[in-house]
């Protein structure tokens, strides 16, 4: 089960497959067991080598309890630790929600260290105008707890599939508190996409309300990026519907990997 210390951070991370390495980062409130459970882990281990990672403050990676510290500068610094403790010069990034964040900085500020990136249900923009909703649920995690979180959840509709819900329930409140508190701290970095030359897939659902259409105009504004739509689907869906993003993502790696 191996780790590696990020400036003194614990980071958590498995290793599946062979071939040209791809860099797996999850949502917030998740753990690097969701590219398994959604299908990503069996339907790409047999030609790349996955280096999939627990985010600080989730999964077996250390739990941190202030803002400061899940900035996207220190998840973008958890990458290149983990790429360097496996020998990793440059691989592709698969980041999706959160890490979709972290998705769009590697590039602009380490392009050396990418083939590409994969960006799920994200935008490159300021999350600043989100700061009061952001707060709302950093609020509730220190108020409610992990359990009132979840029978909140399940009073207004929305429970958790029972894998998530475990994966949920052995986290730290606290530092999920601070970690979506410095999701709204991110000032994006929008005016720097015309000259991210990064190869890019950037997919969202199209029910995905919050993300879906300012990633497609993201996505318009970097010159070697592709945005692919999902019919039907929204934030959640879009990720765990391995089926319908999985050919989008082996024709993108295909491609680069073929002039390796």
């Amino acid at each position: 089960m191996p780790y590696v210390d990020s400036s003194g951070v614990s980071i958590h991370y498995q290793v599946e497959g062979s071939g040209p390495p791809l860099v797996c980062g999850h949502g917030f409130t998740d753990s690097l067991d969701s590219f398994y459970e959604a299908g990503y882990v069996h339907g790409l281990k047999g030609s790349y080598r996955l280096i999939l990672m627990d985010a600080r403050s989730h999964g077996k990676s250390d739990k941190l309890h202030d803002v400061s510290a899940h900035l996207v500068d220190k998840r973008v610094a958890d990458v290149l630790a983990v790429m360097d403790a496996e020998e990793v010069s440059q691989a592709f990034f698969f980041g999706y929600s959160m890490e979709g964040t972290t998705g769009f900085a590697l590039p602009y500020w380490h392009s050396e260290r990418l083939l590409g990136v994969i960006i799920g249900g994200m935008h490159a923009r300021s999350r600043r105008s989100e700061k009061r909703e952001i707060e709302a649920r950093s609020r509730s995690f220190r108020q409610l707890g992990l359990e009132g979180v979840v029978a909140e959840r399940e009073r207004q509709g929305n429970p958790m599939p029972p894998g998530r819900r475990e994966r949920f329930l052995t986290l730290d409140a606290e530092a999920l508190s601070a970690c979506s508190q410095a999701l709204g701290e991110w000032d994006g970095i929008e005016e720097a996409l015309p000259g991210m030359t990064t190869p890019a897939l950037i997919f969202a659902g199209e029910n995905d309300l919050s993300f879906h259409d300012a990633a497609r105009g993201d996505a318009a504004r970097m010159p070697n990026a592709t945005f692919v739509s999902l019919p039907g689907v929204d934030h959640t869906e879009a990720f765990q519907q391995a089926d319908l993003v999985l050919p989008h993502i082996k024709e993108f790696l295909g491609k680069i990997s073929l002039s390796l």
